[in-house]
């Protein structure tokens, strides 16, 4: 754990990267919610430095700290000038007092909107965030130190995560670093072989870690420290979706906040157990941005109603930036908040013809046989989008073999969002979940509000099930997710909070008046130590029985899934000898740094990346032939060496493709069972190589050994 305080700076630094672009624009923009701005500021700086990269390599701009700045000061101008210039044509002029002030409208009344709290809004105390001002700051602070407290003390800063996905994170920063190149279309060239193979992959999590790191020794790092920054941009997020969301829950934000820690699936497990960082960042802005859709949308409402249909389709618009900077963090993102909005409205439409076609005025009839056959028309768009063929089968047609055996495990599963591990604690707290957000659909049902967030739950459940068991059109939808059940677990989480918040209040004055009923409350009071009787009467003075509550909530739920995460972050940080995640022992990652000073800084290093040779770029600075374990079928020289580079005694071409492309360093390993395979299977070539003569032994690792290339004769010296 103490190894954490010195990254302490590299997390202030993240924090002002992911937080400060989009706040600046949303500041420029006329924002006057703290807690919207706040909250939505991630998605804006996302959507921010993923077009940034894009331009800057179109137009020949490398990318490091000095551009980025200038391009989010440019568009922070840019967008107020254009709201100075509109108000302006108005008659309207701001100044610096006047610019976050709440607008009049043509009466000379301040403007209304609705009570969400959107950017852009006029902002107020509401019941679910009620007690002292401080109090949203430290119950954020605390929820997210709560969450860091297992995770810290079994890892480190400098220590690297071992699975293909985190080396393919780690290596991508560096190629960042090494190129300059930060485009999500090119970023990645030179990942999958030789010949500069590149794909499209979102870089916004990429882009934030390069922008605080000062050199290839800092990609570890600063990746490492922005994991623990994802569960703050969540927190914040929730607390502003139960201010618009469940705004009349007297203190409903802070059982919210403690209802976190009862569903550990996210962040921080996802977070441990899978390496998807840029998904798991782009699912930590969706609880804000959706809020702020919602606030938008009721925003429109109101304006429409007053025949201002110009600034009503203005604030709608105003979504598509944060919610673009969601999709390129992580293109899932488009079914993460979309399908439970999509989802809502489709139940709304088909509610509301179902109420016209029973109308007896033929007019409504007419008009809800319409709606009716948009809601039909909508989902057979959605089910020829999903299965006919064309560009998009490349993600839904990811279709394994999947069965319903063991049916009600997998519906169980899907409802108490089960992750495994963690013993009798997790199973309970997981029990608890399922039984409280059943508890919250109820609640909501009964009183016919918030059924809303029912339909977004359960929307959300069918594709949990989908993705375990074969069902038509849904389990080819769950291939955006790579039909991984605990992808889409986590993407409910936020909905599962808001239900959890709803059960427990409403359950809980039931509970208090049983116990005063008893009297056991009394009998509790007696067994309080007269010296803290003082501070507890200052306690229940100052705040809200619901903060209680949350701290209680979070304590509890902290301590019971943290086993499970424990051994999360055990499989992370410290994998032993045979678990799939080992790439590189302890020995290997110490000969890796000590190659930082015997190797020169332009060596070509070839060897199987799963073998640790991937993760030379993050741990030594250099580069190898391949940085990830996947393999461009254009590389024909990689292909060739993967197969046949243990032959080069015998077989010229081998010489011919080192001399080529400057390879002089062979990296060596034993073979591994990795993810089901043994390694010598997937590329023979780098195995069983004589080096009895034609390699110098220049340092060894544990099972590894570093050689220098000296069979081929000629090579081309620069």
């Amino acid at each position: 754990m103490i190894a954490w305080v010195g990254a302490v700076p590299v997390l202030a630094a993240l924090a002002v990267v992911t937080f400060l672009p989009g706040l600046l624009v949303l500041l420029a923009s006329g924002a006057r919610s703290r807690l919207a701005a706040l909250a939505c500021a991630p998605a804006l700086t996302f959507a921010l430095l993923g077009t940034a990269g894009v331009v800057y390599e179109r137009i020949g701009v490398r990318w490091h700290l000095p551009t980025v700045i200038a391009w989010v000061l440019g568009w922070a101008l840019v967008v107020a000038v254009g709201r100075w210039c509109v108000l302006a044509c108005r008659g309207r002029f701001l100044t610096l007092s006047t610019w976050t002030s709440v607008p009049l409208d043509p009466s000379g009344v301040p403007e209304g909107g609705s009570a969400g709290g959107a950017p852009g809004e006029p902002t107020g105390q509401v019941p679910a965030l009620e007690g002292p001002r401080w109090l949203p700051v430290v119950a954020v602070l605390t929820t997210w130190l709560a969450m860091l407290a297992p995770v810290l003390p079994g890892s480190g800063p400098r220590v690297p995560i071992q699975s293909a996905d985190s080396i393919y994170h780690y290596n991508q920063a560096w190629l960042i670093e090494h190129t300059g190149n930060a485009s999500m279309l090119t970023g990645n060239a030179g990942m999958f072989g030789m010949d500069g193979t590149a794909s499209f992959y979102p870089m916004v999590w990429h882009e934030i870690t390069t922008l605080v790191s000062l050199g290839w020794d800092d990609v570890v790092p600063a990746t490492n420290t922005m994991i623990l920054l994802v569960p703050l941009v969540y927190l914040i997020g929730v607390l502003y979706l139960v201010r618009v969301v469940l705004p009349e829950l007297r203190g409903g934000a802070w059982v919210a906040l403690g209802a976190c820690a009862f569903i550990p699936i996210f962040p921080m497990r996802l977070l441990m157990d899978t390496a998807v960082w840029p998904y798991a960042l782009a699912l930590a802005g969706c609880p804000a941005v959706t809020a702020w859709a919602v606030g938008q949308v009721r925003r429109c409402r109101w304006l429409w109603s007053r025949r201002r249909r110009l600034r009503a389709a203005t604030s709608v618009l105003a979504i598509v930036p944060a919610a673009g900077g969601l999709l390129l963090t992580h293109p899932a993102a488009l079914v993460i908040v979309g399908w439970p909005l999509a989802a809502l409205a489709w139940t709304g439409l088909v509610l509301a013809s179902w109420r016209l076609l029973r109308s007896e005025d033929r007019h409504d009839r007419v008009v809800g046989a319409w709606m009716a056959a948009v809601a039909v028309a909508v989902v057979l768009l959605v089910v020829a989008v999903v299965m006919l063929p064309g560009p998009l089968q490349a993600h839904f047609g990811r279709r394994p073999v999947r069965t319903w055996t063991h049916a009600w495990k997998k519906v169980v599963s899907a409802l108490v969002l089960f992750y495994g591990g963690g013993g009798w604690t997790m199973r309970a707290t997981q029990i608890a979940m399922g039984l409280a957000c059943l508890t919250g659909a109820a609640t909501a049902l009964l009183r016919c509000r918030h059924r809303g967030v029912v339909v977004a739950w359960v929307a959300c459940l069918p594709l949990i099930v989908s993705a375990m068991a074969p069902v038509p059109v849904l389990s080819a939808l769950t291939g955006v997710f790579y039909n991984n059940p605990h992808r889409i677990k986590a993407m409910t989480a936020a909905p599962a909070v808001l239900l959890v918040t709803l059960g427990l209040t409403a359950v809980a004055p039931v509970l208090a008046q049983e116990l005063r009923r008893r009297e056991i409350g009394a009998y509790l009071h007696r067994l309080v130590p007269w010296r803290l009787e003082g501070l507890l009467q200052r306690w229940r003075a100052t705040l809200p029985a619901q903060a209680s509550a949350g701290l209680a909530l979070l304590l509890v739920g902290t301590l019971a899934t943290s086993p499970a995460l424990r051994h999360d972050v055990v499989g992370a940080f410290s994998p032993y000898n045979g678990h799939q995640r080992l790439v590189a022992s302890a020995e290997e990652l110490d000969m890796m740094r000590r190659l930082a000073l015997l190797l020169p800084e332009d060596a070509y290093v070839v060897g199987d990346p799963v073998a640790g040779t991937a993760m030379l770029p993050f741990m030594a600075g250099l580069r190898p032939v391949w940085m990830f374990a996947g393999q461009a079928q254009s590389d024909e020289d990689g292909l060739y060496l993967r197969e046949h580079f243990r032959d080069l005694h015998e077989d010229p071409h081998v010489c011919e493709i080192l001399q080529d492309h400057g390879i002089r360093y062979f990296y060596e390993d034993s073979s591994q069972f990795f993810n089901g395979t043994w390694l010598a299977d997937l590329r023979p070539g780098l195995y069983d190589v004589d080096t009895s003569t034609g390699f110098t032994l220049l340092d060894t690792g544990g099972t590894a050994r570093v050689w220098e290339i000296t069979a081929c004769d000629v090579w081309v010296v620069e």
